[in-house]
């Protein structure tokens, strides 16, 4: 009977052997139709897929292959992850390491990876926690981004290329400012004795006709090089201001000089509305001058006859100072108003008046007011006019 009894024992020894070596021709098949379609799927995929145990590289597709510059997947396949990464990355590599362990994930990143050949291409990467085979091991998705890096560097260069061929520019234009000035000037002081005849006369009028055009057109040329030269100091960093008590009221006045003329001759109207005892602004004064004298020629150039400019001047306590130069001119559709304030940037309209300029006007006037701590506004409508108001915050105005 114990013959039978051990008999029985190892009968169900065995046959517990054998379920289990079933079970697991079951698992093993399982797992092989698995690890196939895995396989599969990440074959197919377009972005290098690799896969590491403790480091160790155990599995690349084809395009891991590609990537790191390998024929067969032999090659890569038993070598360690940070064979493959550059000496400058390997501490970041560490650290995504234990994020890894920590979270099971780690996020996309841009990084650079090493190629069989020592060569360096940059890529993104992005980890994920998985189980291989029963172990622990990281997956990770990379994506060859080199052309990405090269347009982004090829970007940044031509960026600070224009940069610096518009500092160079600007710079330059500062330089030569005396130069420019210094001949124009002689040119209209010359003329302008000529066609007085203040030494005498010239003897055929047509030369002082001659003498008049010289002078006035010099006075227009030297005002266009002023705004490009003012301009130019800016863009520089090259421009002085001078620290001084601005009367408001008095540069408001000063500047209405082509104004009141065509006030006298009923060509339009004009409005003057200055508050009493405005109080001064902080600033340079010529500068402010050189602001309202931008808007109010502006202003007399683009409104023809029997339309109104308004000129007005007021302080608040909790908004500062207030400057506003409104006319009825053809004024400007509203998307054109940003090329307005842009440095060159002309608005041609259909019923355009006849004149002329640099564009540097109104982009001029802002800048020098910003410098001043204050801002421009504009706003206008086509066939109705422009409104431009300029305020000066309270911390620049003197009791």
């Amino acid at each position: 009977m114990q013959d039978v009894r051990k008999t029985k024992t190892e009968l169900l020894t065995e046959l517990e052997t054998l379920r289990q070596r079933v079970s697991d021709l079951e698992n093993a098949r399982h797992y092989t139709e698995s690890d196939n379609r895995f396989r599969l799927l990440v074959q197919s995929m377009p972005d290098a897929v690799r896969i590491s145990c403790d480091g160790v590289i155990v599995y690349v597709n084809d395009a891991a292959v590609k990537l790191f510059g390998a024929q067969y997947s032999e090659e890569i396949i038993g070598r360690h992850s940070q064979d493959f990464v550059p000496e400058n990355e390997r501490d970041r590599l560490a650290a995504r390491r234990r994020m890894l362990v920590a979270n099971g994930n780690v996020p996309m990143e841009e990084q650079q990876r090493l190629r069989l050949d020592g060569s360096i291409v940059d890529v993104e990467i992005l980890g994920i926690g998985i189980t291989w085979h029963g172990k622990p091991a990281a997956l990770n998705v990379i994506r060859d981004i080199s052309s990405r890096v090269e347009g982004r560097q090829a970007l940044v260069e031509a960026k600070e290329s224009a940069e610096f061929a518009n500092r160079t520019k600007s710079e330059f234009l500062a330089n030569m400012s005396h130069e420019i000035r210094t001949p124009l000037n002689a040119i209209m002081g010359f003329s302008e004795v000529m066609e007085k005849e203040l030494f005498g006369p010239v003897g055929t009028p047509r030369y002082r006709e001659y003498a008049a055009d010289i002078h006035a057109s010099g006075q227009h040329l030297l005002s266009l090089i002023n705004d490009i030269l003012d301009f130019s100091k800016i863009e520089a960093g090259q421009m002085k201001f001078k620290r001084g008590r601005v009367n408001v009221a008095r540069v408001v006045d000063a500047s209405l000089a082509l104004l009141k003329r065509r006030a006298e001759t009923g060509e339009i109207k004009l409005a003057v509305r200055i508050g009493k005892d405005l109080p001064a602004l902080r600033g340079d004064e010529r500068r402010i001058r050189q602001v309202l004298f931008n808007l109010v020629s502006n202003a007399s150039k683009f409104t023809p006859d029997g339309g109104k400019v308004s000129i007005s001047a007021s302080v608040n306590a909790q908004t500062g100072l207030r400057i506003r130069v409104n006319d009825t001119g053809i004024g400007m559709k509203q998307e054109d108003l940003e090329t307005a304030l842009t440095p060159f940037g002309q608005v041609m309209t259909a019923n355009e008046l006849d004149v002329t300029g640099t564009g540097l006007g109104l982009p001029l006037a802002k800048s020098l007011v910003e410098h001043h701590g204050g801002s421009l506004n504009l706003k206008s409508k086509l066939g109705e006019g422009t409104k431009v108001t300029l305020e000066f915050p309270p911390m620049r105005l003197v009791a």
